[in-house]
Order: structure tokens, then sequence, then C-alpha cells
């Protein structure tokens, strides 16, 4: 006899039940898999793109210009450099944090901010034609653009480079570029939720870039000031899960050519030079004897210890002298004259006496007399001749 009665609906929910506690650690699992997955994909880029960038520079002595966030993959400007011209110096304000711009409201699709000594900072998307990289090379693991800011003067050709302009800080707001607001770039990859990236084909992600919305709002205002915080995943202004990558790199230029004339060149450095000694104390610390053949220009000199300084001008101009009446100088000190009274005596006599000449002076300004011997060989002609 054929049983034809199925399963009943509490056989069904226990199976049901089993399914689940069997699928729920299994789906937190992939979850974790693929949210990993995401961010060493991320990684792997952005060391990609770091090398990319640092072997571009050492050929070209400076770094690509950011290509267009918005560009499309149809349009010519896809993926190329626009173009850099070093507008440092052109803005007072040194963080442009409080006018958010999107990078479609930028000219090309690149922004600009203002950072040390108002220095510009161009911030666009890497330009993975000009790096010869595959165009999935600059995308993060969420399949967005990867954000790429650089100093503009070190992105631009034949421009003097010492300290790029790009402030990077921690949650504490601490910064952590030495000095503060240096670095030449930093790229960016705007985490799982995408706030202020722009998608693989060009499109802004529409989640709002604000304070409110997580501490990662730091990355996506178009700035001077990024952010590199600790991984946090929570609701409110403490979420961040941006993934940074920048690096500071040394000037090979310390000695550069002077922009007023090519024959020229300075130090870079915004520190002391030593010469024997590894710590000047001063611009120019030299351990040992300075050889010049020539002149040397200078606005004091003064002893060891930078003290009791005197202008070279009271010796090598015009000069000094007492201004009173009956003094006369016997030193200097602290570019003034020394001056002490001097009693006029009363010379000697200075008057030989009848029939006697002058031969010589006394150490005390006298005249020292003699008689003349007659030459009476000459005849008719008498000479006196003084010994």
């Amino acid at each position: 006899m054929i049983n034809k009665n199925g399963f009943s609906l509490i056989e069904l929910c226990i199976v049901l039940i089993i399914i689940g506690l069997l699928l729920g650690p299994l789906l937190a699992f992939i979850n974790l898999y693929f949210k990993e997955r995401a961010r060493r994909i991320t990684h792997e880029n952005l060391a990609t793109m770091s090398v990319a960038l640092g072997e571009y520079y050492n050929e070209y002595g400076h770094f690509p210009c950011p290509a267009s966030l918005s560009a499309k993959s149809v349009y010519p400007e896809f993926g190329q450099s626009t173009e850099c011209s070093n507008h440092s110096g052109e803005s007072s304000t040194t963080s442009s944090s409080s006018n958010y711009k999107t990078a479609s409201a930028c000219p090309n699709g690149v922004c600009t901010a203002y950072g040390r000594n108002g220095d510009a900072i161009k911030i666009g998307a890497i330009p993975h034609k000009v790096l010869g990289l595959p165009f999935q090379s600059a995308l993060d693991g969420y399949s967005n653009r990867i954000s790429y800011a650089v100093t503009e003067r070190y992105a631009t050709p034949q421009v003097l480079k010492h300290l790029g302009a790009i402030s990077i800080e921690n949650a504490n707001a601490e910064t952590l570029v030495n000095p503060k607001g240096s670095a030449q770039f930093i790229l960016v990859s705007h985490g799982r939720d995408g706030k202020g990236s722009y998608s693989a084909d060009g499109v802004l992600n529409n989640i709002e870039c604000s304070e409110d919305n997580g501490a990662d709002y730091e990355n996506c205002d178009l700035d001077d000031i990024f952010l590199d915080g600790d991984y946090a995943e929570v609701d409110g202004k403490h979420h961040y899960d941006d993934i940074v990558l920048y690096k500071m790199y040394g000037n090979h230029l310390l000695w550069q050519t002077s922009p007023m004339d090519e024959n020229n060149i300075y130090n870079a450095t915004l520190g002391n030079v030593g010469i024997g000694t590894e710590t000047p104390e001063y611009k120019l610390d030299v351990n040992g004897n300075l050889r010049v053949l020539g002149n040397v220009n200078t606005t004091n000199i003064c002893n060891e210890e930078g003290e009791d300084c005197f202008e070279p001008s009271i010796i090598g101009g015009n000069g000094i002298i007492c201004t009173e009446n009956n003094q006369t100088m016997i030193g200097i000190k602290n570019s003034e004259p020394i001056c002490e009274d001097v009693t006029i005596k009363e010379m000697p006599n200075t008057v030989c006496e009848e029939g006697t000449y002058v031969v010589g002076f006394t150490l005390l300004g006298g005249i020292i007399c003699e008689l003349p011997e007659w030459d009476v060989k000459d005849g008719n002609n008498l000479k006196a001749t003084v010994n």
C-alpha cells in the first residue's frame, strides 16, 4: 500500500530551520570573503599605481598631472593627463574644505585646492594611459575610480621642487607627514560605501560627502587635507572605510637651478647646512678653515658665539669716528666706536738754536739739533755737512 501522505508543516519547519542554521555561517563567510577580496584588490592596485608613479617620476623628473574623474571611456581625454602649470601661491587660503565641489564642476573634471604656502594641488583620476597600465588597475576593488591628488609643482616639468603641499592626518588631526602639509601625492580608494567616488563610467556616486556621514568625508571634499584613519564600518560620523596610499619622495635636486639665472644654483634645504659637522646650528656652519678668493658679502661679523657683532661697513665703508672733540678711537664694540678723551700736552722745543740743524726726533716728539761740520776744501764756497 502506497503512503500518499507528505511532510507535515512541523517537519518542513524543522528542515528549514536546519538549512538556515547551516547557511547562516556560510553566507557570513561568503560576505566576509568578498569584503576581504575587495580590500585586497584595492591594496594591490594602489601599490601598482604608486610604483608606476615613482617610475614615471624617476624617468621624467615630475609626476603626471591627474586625468579627468568624469571623462567617459569613449572620450579622447579618458585616462590621459590634463595640463598642470604650477599655480603656486595663487590662493591665500590654505584649505578649501568649506567649498565642496564635484569634479564635474571643475575644469576638465580635475579640481584645484591650495595647501602649504599656497601651493596648488590637483585632484582627479589616475592617468593610467600615460603610465602604460590597463584601466582595471586604476579602479579599486569596488569598481570605482581611484582618486589621485598631487602637488602641482611636482606635476610640472622644469619647476623647482622641494616639499609637497598636501596635508595627511590621522583621526586625532595629527600630521602623518613631516613637515606638516608636505606630501607630494596621495591615492585614495573611497571604500565600500563609495562616498565621493566616481564609478568606472565616470558617474559620481550619490552618497552625501559630509562630516555627519563619516570621518572619511575628509577624503572626498576635494581640499588639501586627507585622512588616513582606522577602519571602522559603523554608522555616523565615526565611519571610515577608505584606503589611502602616499609616499614622501626625497628631493634629488637639493642644489637647484635659480629661476632668475640658470647659471646660478642655490641650496633648497629649509634647515641649516653643515660642513665638517653633523649638527649645524647656523644656515652655513663650517667646522674648519674657510678660504675665500674674492669678496665676501655679509651683514654682520660676529664671534664664535654669534655675539659682539658689528657691521663690516664700519671698517670697509665710510668708517666710524668719535664725534666728541678731544677724543680718539681705541676700539670697536657692538658696531660702535670706543672713544677716550685725549689730553693734549705741550710739545717740547721744536726750534733749534742758532747755528744748529735738526738731525732727528726724540720719543716724546722733540727735535735733536747738532752743529754742522764745515767743509772748506771747495775754496770760496763753504758747505755744511750734517752727519
